[in-house]
């Protein structure tokens, strides 16, 4: 007889009922629950809720920013939507640019070297040809938001995730779009691309592998945008297909999963980020006062110099 039969035959009928029901409540609720565990939110939905989570405190420390950001444009400081698509704007740049706080990688596809080797079930093999060439919104973001290096190069340095104007662009935009902004790719000179946004009738050019953020569309009659006849750049005529197809990618949903791993990572990173701003901006602040005694105050190493400028 066996272990099963024996307790039941043990226990009155209503115990047993209970107990079974119990059992298998148990059981159910523990596989429900695994993947509620082990996978956390999709990009879409993680980066409203690092929005939310950090939009007080961004705005706080890049208070002058803003202001600076506003009156250039002619913007009101207290609409909501200038607000919402600064902060947006600012935050995602400050997040995926070229060795911002997710420390992203820029490599230019044609000298991308062969030896670059990815992480896959715990072993590191070649890349394959195409993940060579152009790499899609999908690749770029779950490599991003990633909790462990993906790729390790040939000199041993490993890295999450690498890629040159147009692949940082389509990643910028396909994140816009899912906090609400719309944005598209524009070619502003020969084989070099930005993302152009509009913001209250204002067209303004962000460029994630420059690290420049915030450039104003200023032209002539003769760059209006090819489909819609509004001012913009126009992109050269035999690079339309190209950039049709390029918009195309980064509009289409690429909405991949977070794992619990990735998240602490890339919150871990804005964090540090955060606090080095708001220890600069104290730094700062004493150092206007003319009552600070000089010897007291912090020499910025050239590192920290160039991030903040960034």
């Amino acid at each position: 007889m066996s272990r099963r039969e024996l307790l039941f035959r043990k226990l009155p009928k209503a115990a047993a009922a209970l107990a079974s029901s119990s059992i298998m409540l148990g059981f159910a609720g523990k596989v429900l629950a695994e993947p509620i565990q082990r996978h956390g939110l999709r990009s879409d939905e993680y980066v409203n809720h690092l929005l939310i989570q950090h939009s007080d405190r961004i705005l706080e420390l890049k208070s002058g920013r803003f202001e600076a950001f506003c009156s250039e444009y002619g913007f009101d400081r207290e609409s909501e939507t200038i607000k919402h698509g600064f902060l947006s704007t600012f935050f995602l740049y400050q997040l995926i640019k070229k060795n911002g706080i997710l420390n992203n990688k820029f490599m230019l596809i044609g000298n991308r070297p062969t030896g670059i080797l990815k992480v896959q079930d715990g072993k590191e093999v070649p890349l394959e040809a195409d993940e060579l060439s152009l790499r899609l919104p999908s690749r770029m973001l779950r490599d991003m938001f990633s909790g462990k290096p993906r790729y390790r190069l040939a000199d041993g340095s490993k890295v999450f995730c690498f890629g040159d104007c147009d692949e940082y662009e389509m990643a910028y935009v396909t994140l816009l779009r899912a906090v609400g902004i719309e944005a598209r790719i524009v070619m502003t000179e020969a084989n070099h691309v930005k993302t152009q946004i509009e913001l209250a009738g204002r067209k303004i050019l962000i460029d994630n592998t420059r690290n420049q953020y915030g450039q104003s569309v200023d032209c002539e009659d003769q760059c209006k945008d090819f489909r819609t006849g509004s001012r913009g750049f126009m992109e050269p005529k035999d690079a339309r297909r190209y950039l049709r197809r390029i918009n195309r990618m980064a509009n289409a949903r690429s909405n991949v999963r977070i794992y619990p791993k990735g998240e602490r990572r890339v919150d871990r990173r804005i964090k540090r980020t955060l606090d080095n701003w708001e220890k600069r901006s104290r730094i700062s602040a004493n150092q206007e006062s003319p009552a600070q005694d000089p010897s007291s105050q912090t020499v910025h190493t050239p590192e920290e110099v160039a991030e903040e400028s960034r």
